[in-house]
């Protein structure tokens, strides 16, 4: 049975997170046709799977997340045949959107101390932000280039950025079974300057992770993310001016702040989409 996995063609979307990772896994992958998706649920039966479905083209995603290289050099050990795919997102962009997420969560650091592409003492740093080594790495790890697709573009026309994809996979799909509708909640600026300013004082005595995961880990996570909800849903209920006594009328992220991801990140970003625009997988 595994002879049909090793003859058959495998893409595998690496993704990155805040880049529309869950929304493709979601809301467009299952509903390309000529294809078989390997749930994101079900990845780790993905062989099982694979070698019992007939078959001969097949569709895996896996968020990287802050271990990309290790989730990469995994992914070539047990997939070496995959084509890559990857979805990038400028880099201002996806670092809001993960300061964004992690106040959600109960963080406080500001952003500047958050995202620190200059000096490197952050908790995202130069070697976390940029793509291009990214890139360079899955050449390694896979030895051919990756297709690389934009979330912006993804944004600006969703039926465009599928078609674009399923031109490269060979598939094909019916419009109506794509939503465009997000698929995470978004929240609003007032929800999250109190909850960095209120909710981190209220969770900062929550009990740390254990060392050896599993379960307990597991469950205290998902209790914190559950309070974090309620403190959310409370705060929105704030009136506005009652915000603005309680906090600094200092915006969540200042554009000061995301001129200086622009500039130390252009580079990065020009080099990628050139590559992209020389072709892959």
């Amino acid at each position: 049975m595994d002879s049909n996995r090793d003859s058959a063609l495998i893409y595998f979307h690496i993704g990155l997170g805040k880049a529309a990772s869950t929304y493709l896994q979601k809301k467009v992958f299952p509903h390309l046709q000529g294809i078989f998706y390997v749930h994101r649920n079900r990845f780790r039966q993905r062989h099982r799977i694979m070698a019992r479905n007939s078959g001969d083209k097949f569709l895996l995603s896996r968020e990287a997340g802050s271990n990309f290289e290790n989730r990469l050099r995994r992914a070539a050990e047990s997939d070496p045949q995959a084509r890559i795919i990857i979805v990038l997102r400028q880099h201002r962009s996806l670092l809001a959107s993960q300061y964004r997420r992690y106040v959600k969560n109960g963080g406080a650091l500001p952003f500047s101390q958050y995202v620190d592409v200059e000096g490197d003492s952050g908790v995202w740093t130069s070697e976390d932000v940029f793509y291009l080594p990214k890139l360079r790495l899955i050449e390694r790890y896979f030895g051919h280039r990756p297709l690389v697709l934009f979330y912006e573009d993804l944004r600006a026309d969703a039926y465009g950025f599928v078609d674009e994809l399923c031109t490269h996979l060979g598939t094909s799909y019916d419009r109506k079974s794509i939503s465009l509708d997000a698929y995470h909640t978004s929240y609003s600026e007032k929800q999250l300057i109190l909850m960095r300013r209120f909710g981190s004082a209220l969770l900062k005595r929550w009990p740390q992770q254990t060392r050896s995961g599993g379960f307990a880990n597991w469950i205290n996570r998902r209790c914190r993310l559950h309070v974090c909800h309620l403190l959310l849903f409370l705060f929105r209920l704030v009136p506005q001016p009652v915000v603005r006594r309680l906090v600094e009328s200092a915006p969540l992220i200042s554009n000061a702040d995301l001129n200086r991801i622009d500039s130390h990140c252009a580079t990065d970003w020009k080099q990628c989409r050139e590559y992209a625009r020389q072709g892959g997988v």
